[in-house]
């Protein structure tokens, strides 16, 4: 699983709808809203140079707004997607080493 949101949302492709509640799955709660969506896998060939479809990945963009007067400190670790029958848990992997390079960024860095 990539989170879209956490290290990729200013990138080229990867635009955060307006609010949480903008996306088909939202909550509140512990002082923040979160909204989420799966990217379609042909959308996912387009943002990323590297074929995450092929290696399995679920591709997901969420949005995260703090409840007025509170912060937010979320890290990837804060994550994990369940399966329907809620038997198997997958944490995101660290999306650095896949995220979109920017033009004009050498490719070694």
């Amino acid at each position: 699983m990539v989170l879209t949101g956490m290290g990729l949302a200013g990138s080229p492709g990867i635009r955060p709808r307006s609010l949480p509640i903008d996306y088909p799955a939202h909550d509140s709660g512990a002082g923040f809203t979160i909204g989420a969506t799966a990217i379609p896998r042909n959308e996912v060939k387009k943002i990323f140079a590297a074929d995450l479809n092929s290696g399995g990945y679920i591709v997901i963009r969420s949005r995260r707004v703090p409840s007025q007067g509170n912060d937010l400190d979320l890290s990837s670790a804060d994550f994990m997607l369940l399966t329907d029958a809620r038997e198997v848990a997958t944490r995101p992997v660290d999306p650095v080493p896949i995220r979109p390079i920017p033009p004009g960024i050498p490719m070694d860095r």
